[in-house]
């Protein structure tokens, strides 16, 4: 088999096992979402059909998704079809920063598949793209590494099915670890070759990393990338020639990812300016506490690296004991998920036949990642202590775990055939058959736990029920009724498949077909990572993406925007009328301005002796509402929805709509009407706040408060020129507008985006002007196909040293040829 055809045939069955999933979305009628969550609310009433607490969704773990990244990238790409950037969302707060927000991934190449496209199939086809780019890039990383034809499938295959890319699918994580093993394949290359074009790809692989829109993801990317470029590049025993030249290389790659980050200072610069007017940052601190205090480690949760769905999980059928053990859910947990035969066998036997620089970094990924992701010291205090980095959620690492674990099972499955059972080998598989027996024991005693687990949660719900007002004594028995039906049902299946394939996989281990059988192992691994995360990323039907209800027809004629509405309870979550058009007083997007969350701050209950950061994802309820009236009716809300009738005189009117009340103010005519509201494109009739008395001097008028709220980057003019911004009453923005002048345009202009698409540009030319066709003489085409770089930059390894056939690559790294 050629180069080349291996190169297609590998992207071919790569996207066919991608399709295995995501196919009912990619190409029949079937939409790549969780929206059906809309459901769980009382405002999405299904007619003969349970709603409320009764519906049970496909995933109820994915709200993000449903409630920020696909209004997200449905805005994105109105905004951007209309020849503007998204630089401001007037659909959630009173206004707030949108494209700096760091994960509205405005500038994601592949999100831009939605620009292009229609909605919503285009999120299936960004959810395929990210898969197929993330195995393409392992795939040649493998190659890279001298890994022979099963090293090199097994990577290119189960990495974009690993835990952590499967769970984080429809998140801008997966975007941004999608371009992680082209980073260590660029930097590879800059290790071996110098040279002007590996430092262009080092370049264009960082900032794609950044754009991909979660930069928490793209440090650690960075953090793995700096791992292997250390591990890789120290100097060998050739002495002083090789030093110096490591410290060339050093400042080749430190000089790549500089530019890298300034290719995406569009998504950078902006973060910081809107970080330094958030609460987020102190917030997260308290949150992190102290550097030299022991936090609690999580090894149970690193159970879920062998059995991810060990505690359950929120897909529908199935239970959630993660969270009754006080757990962090299955996406926090298991992301390091990459198949328990690669854990369990491949990774092993990778670890015991690698050798050299490869093998070191991955058992160190590995290492580094279960201990920061798991919080284990040294290495989650050290995080803790260092700044920036202190901030940053490592229980993404497991990333790492994952990304190593891919790494050691190809070694593993391409030495499988030195393999030798030795005796502590025997007892390893061994291991293997009781666990087996162990977990089978478990599923057939679990109905006799029934009568047991029914009563606590029964006691569980109930306890809830008194607790909240959305979920009453009916809503408390459907829940735990369904909570103790899946664990008795779907717990039980879990627990056989884990015991199965535990089974299966000593059955291989113990004989010959572990020496020819490395197409058999391969599948029941990529059985294993499609079986365990199925249903992860549902489909559903294309009318329960954006279902509609009365309740949503009756906010959109009486309470359209510039109006805003509000929900208390449980009921249309921060970010869920975005979807609709409408606009939500409350802002979802983990950063929030301080100058709103502060003048809400008497709308939110306190829980006592607990510090919470402040954002619109507090709890709020008709007495906050009270409390606060007189400041909603300055932000213009002028309806409010919740599943609980309202107190009686609280609003103008009220209006119940099936199971759910609108609460109505009648707002003043206000001096000056917003008339159109885009985007950060604001039109103002201000005619009424002329004052008709003759005047004998050009006046100003004292200041026409917006209700948007003011940060610096506001213009504002009318027909006579440019008009003076200021801060107004509280988080507000305030415009003196001359005498006789009645409508002014408002725009958000920041001067901090254009310095940073400046920055963009300054790094895209000098990406361009490194690998142009004039910047070397030996020109080498690294992404097409990637096939080629590999066959010509890697040496032909036969036991230890160079075959005599090996090419002699100018430049090669003088620590000789790499093997894993």
């Amino acid at each position: 088999m050629t180069a080349r055809f291996e190169f297609v045939a590998f992207g071919i069955a790569l996207a066919a096992v991608i399709a295995v999933p995501l196919g009912p979305a990619l190409i029949g009628d079937r939409v790549l979402s969780p929206s059906d969550l809309a459901y769980v609310q009382r405002t999405f009433d299904r007619e003969k059909e349970p709603s409320g607490f009764a519906f049970e969704p496909s995933n109820r773990l994915l709200t993000d998704p449903m409630l920020q990244f696909e209004p997200w990238i449905t805005f994105n790409r109105e905004i951007i079809r209309s020849g503007r950037l998204p630089l401001w969302n007037d659909r959630a707060g009173c206004g707030v920063p949108h494209l700096a927000n760091g994960q509205s991934a405005v500038f994601d190449p592949i999100a831009a598949i939605a620009y292009v496209g229609t909605m919503p199939d285009a999120l299936a086809w960004i959810a395929a793209a990210r898969l197929w780019i993330a195995g393409l890039g392992m795939y040649v990383l493998a190659h890279m590494w001298g890994l022979g034809f099963w090293g090199r499938w097994f990577a290119g295959l189960v990495y974009p099915l690993c835990g952590f890319m499967t769970l984080w699918l429809l998140y801008p994580l997966a975007s941004v670890a999608a371009w992680l093993p082209w980073l260590i394949v660029s930097t590879e290359w800059l290790i071996r070759r110098r040279g002007t074009r590996p430092i262009a790809a080092v370049a264009a692989s960082a900032s794609l990393v950044i754009l991909g829109g979660h930069i928490q993801t793209g440090a650690h990317c960075f953090m793995l990338s700096l791992l292997y470029f250390l591990v890789r590049s120290v100097p060998g025993r050739e002495g002083n020639a090789t030093a110096r030249s490591t410290w060339k290389m050093s400042i080749a790659w430190g000089s790549a990812m500089l530019l890298g980050i300034t290719t995406a200072s569009v998504a950078i610069l902006p973060l910081g300016f809107y970080l330094a007017r958030s609460p987020a940052w102190e917030d997260r601190t308290l949150e992190k506490g102290s550097p030299w205090t022991l936090a609690q480690p999580r090894l149970l949760e690193a159970a879920t690296t062998a059995f991810p769905n060990l505690y359950g999980n929120q897909r529908r059928g199935q239970p959630n004991l993660a969270r009754a053990l006080g757990l962090n859910n299955q996406n926090e947990a298991a992301g390091g998920f990459a198949g328990l035969g690669t854990l369990i066998w491949l990774a092993p036997v990778g670890s015991v036949l690698g050798r050299g620089r490869v093998r070191t970094f991955l058992l160190a990924a590995v290492g580094l990642g279960i201990c920061a992701s798991f919080r284990l010291p040294p290495i989650d205090n050290l995080l803790r202590a260092l700044p920036v980095l202190d901030v940053t959620d490592h229980r993404r690492m497991t990333l790492w775990i994952a990304f190593g674990l891919v790494g050691l099972g190809a070694i593993g499955l391409d030495r499988l055939a030195a393999w030798k059972r030795s005796k502590i080998w025997c007892i390893w598989i061994g291991l293997w058959v009781i666990a087996a027996g162990m977990i089978s024991l478990g599923a057939t005693a679990l109905p006799l736990l029934e009568p047991t687990i029914r009563d606590r949660a029964m006691t569980h719900y109930a306890e809830a029920a008194e607790q909240s007002a959305d979920l009453g004594p009916d809503d408390a028995r459907i829940l735990s009724e369904r909570q103790v039906r899946n664990l008795m049902e779907g717990y039980r299946s879990t627990l056989w498949m884990s015991a199965a394939l535990l089974g299966s996989l000593a059955v291989l281990a113990l004989t010959n077909i572990a020496q020819g059988g490395r197409a058999v192992i391969l599948g029941i691994v990529l059985f294993d990572l499609i079986a365990s995360m199925w249903g992860a990323n549902p489909t559903i039907a294309r009318n329960d993406f954006l279902p509609e209800s009365p309740v949503i027809a009756h906010l959109r004629r009486e309470a359209a925007p510039p109006n805003r509405v509000l929900s208390v309870g449980m009921e249309l979550p921060p970010n869920m009328l975005m979807r609709y058009g409408l606009a939500d007083l409350r802002c979802y997007d983990a950063i929030e301005l301080a100058s709103i969350s502060d003048w809400l701050a008497p709308m939110y209950e306190s829980t006592e002796g607990r510090v919470e950061a402040r954002s619109s994802r507090r709890t709020i309820t008709w007495e906050g509402v009270a409390r606060a009236r007189d400041r909603l009716l300055a932000c213009h809300v002028v309806a409010v929805v919740g599943a609980t009738p309202p107190p009686e005189g609280l609003f103008d009117r009220v209006v119940a709509i099936g199971q759910v009340w609108v609460g109505h103010w009648n707002l003043k005519k206000p001096n000056a009407e917003i008339i159109a509201m885009q985007g950060g494109r604001i039109t103002v009739d201000c005619s009424d706040s002329i004052d008709q008395t003759p005047h004998i001097h050009e006046q100003v008028n004292p200041g026409i408060q917006i209700p948007v709220v003011y940060v610096p980057g506001w213009r504002a003019w009318c027909a006579e020129g440019e008009l003076q911004v200021l801060p107004g009453t509280g988080p507000f923005l305030e415009v003196s507008v001359p005498d006789g002048v009645d409508r002014i345009e408002l725009k958000y202009d920041p001067p901090e985006v254009r310095w940073a698409i400046g920055g963009s540009l300054l790094g895209l030319t000098g990406i361009v002007l490194l690998a142009g066709p004039w910047s070397v003489k030996n020109r080498t085409n690294l992404l097409g196909p990637a096939r080629r770089l590999a066959l010509e930059s890697i040496p032909m390894v036969t036991g230890d040293r160079l075959s005599d056939s090996s090419p002699q690559v100018e430049g090669y790294n003088a620590d000789g040829p790499l093997h894993v």
